[in-house]
C-alpha cells in the first residue's frame, strides 16, 4: 500500500516476516524504516520523513525558501510541463513581469502564468514543507513565494507585479541543467 508522504513515496513491504516501508523520492531511496507491524514501519518511515524537514528547515534563510540543494532535489524528481520549464527559465534571467513569464509560456494573458505559476509554487512549497507568505489585501497564500519574491506592483494592477526568483531557485536550475 503505497503512501505520499511530504513529496516522498512510502511503500511497505514484508521481508522474511519483517515489516519494513522504503522511503523514495523520485527513483532515489533515501531511508528504510522497520517496525512490527506494517502500521509501526509506516509510522517509523513518516517520522524519519518528519525529522529530516525539521532539520533540513534549519538551512533555509527564511520559511518560504528551500535551500538550493532543497530545490535541485525536488527539480530532479518532479516531471515539470514545458511551460514550466519555460516561465522558470524566464524569470531566473532576472526580474520578470507576469506578462513576461506568459510570453515565455506560449501565453498572451498574464493571469494565465500567475494561475500556472501559482499552481507551480504550491507544488513545489507543498513538496518541500515551506510556509508560503500571505498576501496584503486578503491574507491568503501567496503561492509564488515559494519560487520568487513579488518586487513591484499594486493589490489591484496584477499585470504589473513583477516577480525576482529566489538565487537558491536559480542555483538548482543551473546545477540541474535547465538554465545555463
Amino acid at each position: 500500500m503505497p503512501e505520499k508522504y511530504k513529496g516522498f513515496e512510502l511503500k511497505g513491504s514484508t521481508l522474511r516476516k519483517k515489516c519494513e516501508v522504503a522511503i523514495n523520492l523520485g527513483d532515489k531511496r533515501h531511508h528504510i524504516a522497520t517496525g512490527d507491524t506494517m502500521d509501526d514501519a509506516y509510522i517509523a518511515a513518516r517520522a524519519w520523513v518528519d525529522r529530516s524537514f525539521a532539520a533540513a528547515k534549519q538551512g533555509r534563510r527564511e520559511t518560504h525558501i528551500a535551500t538550493a540543494e532543497q530545490y535541485e532535489t525536488y527539480l530532479r524528481t518532479q516531471l515539470l510541463k514545458r511551460y514550466e520549464r519555460a516561465m522558470l527559465a524566464e524569470n531566473a534571467a532576472g526580474i520578470k513581469t507576469a506578462g513576461e513569464l506568459a510570453r515565455a509560456a506560449g501565453w498572451s494573458d498574464y493571469g494565465t502564468a500567475n494561475l500556472h505559476y501559482g499552481k507551480l509554487g504550491r507544488k513545489v512549497g507543498e513538496a518541500l514543507s515551506l510556509t508560503f507568505k500571505k498576501m496584503e489585501h486578503d491574507g491568503s497564500d501567496f503561492l509564488i513565494s515559494a519560487l520568487a519574491n513579488e518586487v513591484s506592483g499594486t493589490k489591484t494592477e496584477r499585470v504589473n507585479w513583477k516577480f525576482e526568483m529566489h538565487p537558491e531557485l536559480v542555483q538548482a536550475l543551473k546545477t540541474v541543467g535547465i538554465v545555463e
